[in-house]
């Protein structure tokens, strides 16, 4: 019988031990790691996505696409061009040309006689060429007279009250610099050079800006009219959309009607921007169409959410097989159809609004619950339990189009607004000063109201650099 000392006992002891705080910590390290690569999961989960966002999944700008697709299914099958009630401004004939010119022949193409002096026939075939006449700038000098009365007094004449330099440019070629920079977003340079092409003018960058910042001041009080206008509308479209100024982030802000546009510029975006003298949002009683973002919502007005923004991020999630954004998406859509692209009343509303908690609720289940990271740590939501918070939380922004008709589907008028914005950054880069992006913003948002009243632009320009614009012009359309 083999006998064990105490020594022996005393080995195994400490061999045990030590090899339960090595099981002990292998155990650690597979937690660790079993943290780590649901940590790293997760994350390629999230870089996966943003390697399929589009702009039909996302805020991505549709221009960032590979393949363009609307953002908005559009109806197949129905007949290209023109759709119906669109006026057609195709190229006709002129009553009464400025020039017309006969092209007689030489020769008789049977004998080869010479027909020059024999009596013609216009033919009934007539073609027109309509193009514009290039010609330098033409100069206009003021000069006034003096005259001695029969008493004695010597009297003077007058220059008119916009002519007050010894030389300056007048109001046609300053609209048209003005319709260069904001409408047509080309740089001040590339201006100089097609005005010094096309009229012999050579203004320098510094001589455009100068002419901007006239228009600027001079459209004040229009612009201050138009701010109050869009503050009375019962709906109005808000978005905003970042700027480079100064080698600097700035934001450009967009209240947006069917009638009106009002712009400003201001170094932030949110709290500071939105609550300033600038903006009407601390002012307006109507309905806000927006994309949810979270300080609009801190007005005392009614709101409406962009179904597209919406449709957009549950498309996102569609893509990772998620079934209750599926169903909300078709539940939009259909709604959608149903309301005649947001125009008219869903008239069984009651019946969208069942359906749509009953979705809300499914998500809740679908959904992955909140991760807790103790008191100091802020709760983890998955981005589906997010948009579903929104979607409860807003719920009555969110079907707004569907229950009254005023209230559209998207908010594509902002956005529509705001793009000029985008497309004058991408063609100019940036401002190089602050003040240059509040310039642009005032004055596109004045060319923006002429549109949406189908008034000429150039004239009414023209009319500010004179002086006498008449805001009556804008109170009648």
């Amino acid at each position: 019988m083999v006998q064990i000392n105490n020594n022996t006992n005393l080995n195994f002891e400490q061999e045990i031990e030590r090899l339960n705080g090595i099981v002990n910590q292998l155990l650690q390290r597979v937690i660790f790691l079993e943290e780590e690569n649901a940590y790293f999961k997760e994350r390629a989960k999230e870089l996966e996505a943003k390697l399929h966002q589009n702009s039909g999944n996302s805020s991505k700008p549709p221009s960032t696409d590979f393949k363009k697709k609307a953002a908005l299914p559009r109806t197949k099958g129905g007949k290209r061009g023109g759709k119906e009630g669109h006026e057609g401004n195709t190229l006709k004939l002129v009553e009464t040309p400025d020039t017309v010119i006969v092209h007689s022949p030489k020769h008789c193409k049977n004998c080869g006689e010479d027909l020059a002096g024999l009596s013609f026939r216009l033919a009934d075939e007539k073609r027109q060429v309509m193009d514009i006449v290039l010609q330098p700038a033409q100069v206009t000098e003021h000069r006034y007279s003096v005259v001695s009365c029969s008493c004695g007094y010597v009297n003077c004449g007058s220059f008119p009250k916009n002519v007050t330099q010894p030389s300056q440019y007048g109001p046609n070629i300053k609209a048209l610099w003005s319709i260069l920079s904001n409408e047509c977003k080309l740089p001040y340079e590339k201006i100089s050079q097609l005005s010094s092409d096309l009229f012999g003018i050579n203004a320098t960058a510094a001589t455009i800006l100068s002419v901007q910042e006239q228009c600027y001041q001079a459209l004040e009080k229009v612009t201050a009219f138009i701010k109050e206008a869009v503050c009375s509308e019962q709906i109005v479209h808000f978005d905003e959309t970042g700027a480079r100024a100064e080698g600097k982030n700035a934001w450009v802000h967009v209240a947006s009607s069917n009638r009106y546009t009002y712009f400003f510029a201001h170094e932030k975006r949110g709290k500071k921007a939105i609550n300033s003298e600038e903006s009407i949002l601390p002012n307006f009683r109507g309905r806000a169409i927006h994309d949810c973002w979270a300080p609009y919502f801190k007005f005392d007005c009614n709101h409406g959410l962009c179904a597209a923004h919406l449709l957009r991020e549950l498309t996102a999630l569609i893509e990772e097989k998620s079934h209750w954004a599926s169903n909300m998406h078709k539940l939009l859509m259909d709604a959608y159809h149903t309301s005649e692209k947001g125009t008219k009343v869903v008239a069984a509303f009651a019946k969208l609004q069942k359906e749509y908690f009953e979705i809300c609720e499914q998500a809740d289940k679908e959904e992955p619950p909140i991760k807790h990271k103790g008191q100091a740590g802020k709760p983890k939501r998955s981005k589906g339990r997010n948009l579903m918070e929104r979607l409860i939380k807003h719920k009555d922004a969110v079907l707004a189009f569907a229950k009254y008709e005023e209230v559209p589907f998207t908010n594509n008028l902002a956005e529509r607004d705001i793009r000029n914005v985008k497309t004058k950054i991408k063609i100019a880069t940036s401002f190089r000063a602050f003040k240059g992006l509040k310039i642009y913003a005032r004055t596109q948002g004045f060319i923006s109201t002429l549109k949406k009243q189908r008034h000429n632009i150039f004239s009414n320009l023209k009319a500010i650099f004179e002086g006498n614009f008449s805001l009556a012009t804008l109170k009648l359309g």
